[in-house]
């Protein structure tokens, strides 16, 4: 089994158990819910929705208030990584009754309000400090700019140092002494600008504004409550500030001890409320009656005797029925591979589903990409070291699901890369032969080795082009048995049975002309190849209404051997990223080498060098390996065979963001033990 098999299912529930039925749906999580047209006109939506709307705005608005301030119970990779913590429905249902979330959350929100009201008012005193502090040598009151006296006022502006000889002399003219007087600020060694100050009688105000600005001054409208002078102010000001940064922390403590206290409560909170949520929006996706509510739902078949089994207890309470998915519907896609190839799902996922009765192409891939990944890294050193990362990753971090994955096909590809560096003599590139103190492992190393990668390319390059011709045979040989399998007869024997045909006997007639394959295969491989291209001619233009446009699609079609020459070359990088880790290794050691011969410090310094090259050499070439190997099963392989286009499978459950629920059933373990059964 790869793709499961689902089917519909009709369920008619009385008003009174609705609740309870769906939410046993809920924790056995192996439903999709179906929203019909009609439900989304007329949905049942009971007031209890809004009021849990609310709360779980309150209790994300409480969580990401909280979150910088927690410090949290465990790793947070692990959490990332989906171990979470398991807590039960009746313990959070007990806390739900005792912690009033919008109570709650509305004290927080007054204290972000005192928040953001400390930060807003240390940002206005730093502004003015930074402006005072200018005129510092000031003497005067700041009272005569901000609110003047009967008789006198006063301006403050910003001015260009080198015009400030300029605005004095402005001044000068413009200020009797009797009147007025005017102070500019001394310049430090970098100031753009300088800041003066005039004070003079209220009738010239505006004929000093205008002076200033016309000539390029910019007027600084000072805070109204600067009253006393720059010195004063300033002492002022450093006071206001220590007040308010202490209460600001003070504010920081509470919050802290607050997340401490609360914060796992309110994720545990914020899953509660959205289970319940999406139990009551399940039971509005379907039609409702005053006595009864109808939904429909997809259901993995092998899951249906769970089903009626759990809803056994209430008889004629409920009703259902079971159909198969009609021609117009599309059922959605989930992926069950065998143990081995359950590793390389995320792949699969990565590309894109395939269609409902399409084919999973997870297991006809993984065992090309645990060789391709081997080969594209290639050596020993650095497939162990990605293995126990690896397995240390999953040791201490408990990933889940998609991420467990994930990680154990990284231990495969490091295990890949084990094999082929072994059979190629590579342990972190030349090592054995470069360093004299690891002399006594050549002959041990040379036994297992068949190739060099490095002094004799072209045996690992023949065996690139020819397992990259085998996964192309093997792509068209799946797409061979599945138009057998849709009674597409023509189209196997046509498109696919013709390349095959083609493509084998002009590959060994190939060979027997190289000397590769004995010369009495010459006529069968030469007669096969012709063969496959006759069936390509009669059937490549098919399609086409004129007899004549019929024969010339057909022969045009035979120019499709240079797309399979490009495929089947593209395999090629095999050799050049196996060539490529195997250099920067070499490099990496021969430079260590000679770091070792300088005197004193040449050993730390090599150290250093060969640790560092070697773990940047192994990140650079892991992720080459990854997407080159990977590359190769999306265009040259899947392009053979394989049509994305799948849904994945969303079940109602009680899959939870931040816990994990104790009586939630394991549905992903059910389908997985079933299938392999």
């Amino acid at each position: 089994m790869a793709i499961t098999k689902f089917c519909k299912l009709d369920l008619v529930v009385h008003e009174s158990v609705r609740e309870e039925v769906m939410s046993e749906l809920q924790r056995l999580g192996c439903c999709e819910v179906i929203t019909t047209e009609q439900a989304e006109e007329d949905q049942w939506r009971p007031e209890s929705i809004k009021s849990l709307d609310d709360k779980l705005s309150d209790a994300r608005f409480a969580i990401r208030f909280l979150e910088p301030y927690y410090q949290g119970e465990g790793s947070k990779i692990a959490r990332m990584l989906g171990n979470k913590p398991k807590v039960s429905l009746d313990e959070i249902s007990r806390l739900e009754e005792s912690f009033d979330i919008v109570q709650y959350s509305a004290k927080l929100r007054e204290v972000e309000k005192k928040l953001s009201e400390i930060r807003a008012e240390l940002s206005r005193l730093r502004n003015i400090e930074g402006i005072v502090a200018k005129v510092v040598d000031f003497q005067l009151p700041l009272s005569l700019i901000t609110k003047g006296t009967d008789y006198v006022t006063g301006i403050m502006a910003a001015i260009p140092v080198e015009q400030t000889g300029v605005f004095k002399s402005l001044l000068e003219g413009s200020i009797n002494p009797d009147e007025g007087d005017f102070f500019i600020s001394t310049p430090k060694e970098k100031d753009k600008e300088v800041y003066l100050i005039a004070l003079f009688v209220k009738e010239k105000k505006e004929e000093i504004r205008n002076l200033l600005t016309s000539n390029g001054a910019s007027i600084i409208e000072l805070d109204p409550r600067l009253l006393g002078t720059p010195v004063e102010e300033l002492e002022n000001m450093a006071e206001t500030k220590k007040e308010l940064i202490a209460e600001e922390e003070k504010l920081f403590a509470s919050i802290s001890d607050e997340a401490k206290k609360n914060f796992m409560y309110l994720e545990q909170l914020h899953d509660y409320y959205d289970l319940i949520k999406r139990r009551l929006e399940a039971i509005g996706s379907g039609l409702s009656t005053e006595h009864a509510t109808w939904n429909k739902m997809w259901v993995p078949t092998i899951a249906i005797d769970r089903i009626q089994s759990a809803l056994s207890s209430y008889k004629s309470l409920v009703h259902m029925e079971i159909s198969e998915p009609e021609e117009e519907d599309e059922p959605p896609v989930y992926l069950v591979s065998r143990k081995w190839a359950s590793p390389f799902e995320p792949l699969t996922k990565l590309y894109g589903l395939p269609e409902y009765n399409g084919i999973d192409p997870t297991p006809f891939f993984a065992p090309f990409y645990f060789l391709f990944f081997g080969m594209c890294l290639g050596d020993a050193g650095y497939g162990a070291l990605l293995a126990l990362i690896f397995l240390y990753i999953i040791k201490k971090y408990c990933p889940r699901k998609d991420a467990f994955k994930f990680f154990v096909l990284f231990v495969l590809a490091g295990i890949s890369s084990v094999l082929v560096g072994v059979l190629t003599g590579s342990l972190f590139g030349d090592m054995i032969d470069a360093f004299p103190i690891l002399a006594s492992l050549r002959d041990i190393k040379n036994s297992l080795k068949i190739t060099d990668v490095m002094y004799n390319p072209m045996p690992f390059l023949g065996f690139s082009l020819f397992i990259g011709f085998v996964q192309i045979i093997f792509g068209l040989f799946i797409a061979f048995f599945d138009n057998l399998r849709k009674k597409d007869y023509i189209g196997a024997i046509g498109d696919q049975g013709g390349w095959i045909t083609f493509l084998l006997g002009l590959a060994l007639y190939i060979l027997v002309r190289a000397g590769m394959l004995p010369p009495s295969l010459s006529s069968a491989s030469a007669i096969t190849a012709i063969a496959g291209a006759c069936i390509l001619v009669a059937t490549q233009g098919r399609e086409k209404k004129n007899i004549f446009s019929k024969l010339f699609s057909g022969i045009m079609s035979l120019y499709s051997i240079t797309s399979y020459l490009g495929d089947v070359l593209s395999y090629s990088r095999l050799l050049a990223l196996g060539l490529a880790t195997s250099a920067i290794a070499m490099i990496i050691n021969t430079l260590t080498l000679q770091l070792f011969h300088i005197p004193y410090i040449g050993w730390l310094l090599g150290i250093i060098l060969f640790a560092g090259g070697h773990i940047f050499s192994i990140a650079v070439n892991v992720l080459g390996a990854f997407v080159h190997s990977l590359r190769l099963q999306y265009v040259e392989f899947f392009s053979k065979f394989y049509k994305a286009g799948g849904r994945a499978f969303d079940p109602f459950d009680m899959n939870a963001r931040y816990v994990d629920i104790a009586e939630s059933y394991d549905f992903d373990h059910l389908i997985h033990v079933k299938a392999s059964s």
